[in-house]
């Protein structure tokens, strides 16, 4: 099933957003929302899953104030949505998240950022430095499309989720467990939820 997934996605990587369906051979256009990031949540909203983490950054970007977003595809529905890891104006190396997400199973699709007027974006992916000349290694074959894996969480109703500290840092993405030091950080924000007692949930 999770190979089953990972191959309708393929195609996310490219600046076109577009996920081939093998078993229809019909191309479907995914759409974005942005995620649900209220300031205040005292619970879960029902039906939802919260999940929450930290974001470190790529150094390459350290110190502007634009904007980072995250994209993330749930796989059931074919619905994406965007998130801020680092919000406007802000110069903090990292920043925490709070989201609530729909049911299912995510892939964490596209890193992006804005210089100026212009927005840049790069896939994430298992073990490859998307900004080591990704483009230039696909078509030439050094890097091969079946090589190409999208880092996987499910989450399920009601329920709240640590995804772990997205290290962005280096071009190689990774997801570090720092549940006790992100559980006390956000406890002072929302008040009622009770992190201490969610569920590790770190992205694979």
């Amino acid at each position: 099933m999770k190979i089953i997934h990972i191959r309708l996605l393929l195609l996310l990587i490219c600046c076109c957003q577009v996920v081939v369906l093998s078993a229809q051979q019909k191309k479907k256009r995914i759409s974005f929302r942005k995620a649900n990031t209220h300031s205040y949540f005292e619970d879960i909203p029902k039906g939802k899953a919260l999940v929450y983490g930290d974001f470190l950054q790529s150094v390459k970007l350290a110190g502007w104030g634009a904007t980072q977003t995250i994209r993330i595809i749930n796989t059931d529905t074919e619905k994406g949505v965007f998130f801020t890891v680092k919000p406007h104006f802000s110069i903090k190396k990292e920043n925490a998240f709070c989201i609530a997400l729909d049911p299912g199973l995510y892939a964490i699709n596209r890193y992006e950022w804005t210089k100026g007027y212009t927005t840049y974006s790069e896939p994430i992916l298992k073990g490859i430095d998307a900004r080591d000349n990704f483009n230039k290694k696909r078509k030439s074959g050094e890097i091969q499309d079946e090589d190409l894996e999208f880092f996987l969480f499910k989450v399920e109703a009601n329920t709240l989720n640590y995804l772990g500290t997205w290290n962005f840092e280096s071009g190689i993405v990774s997801f570090i467990d720092e549940k006790e030091e992100t559980d006390a950080a956000l406890q002072k924000k929302y008040k009622k939820l009770n992190f201490q007692n969610s569920m590790v949930n770190l992205p694979e």
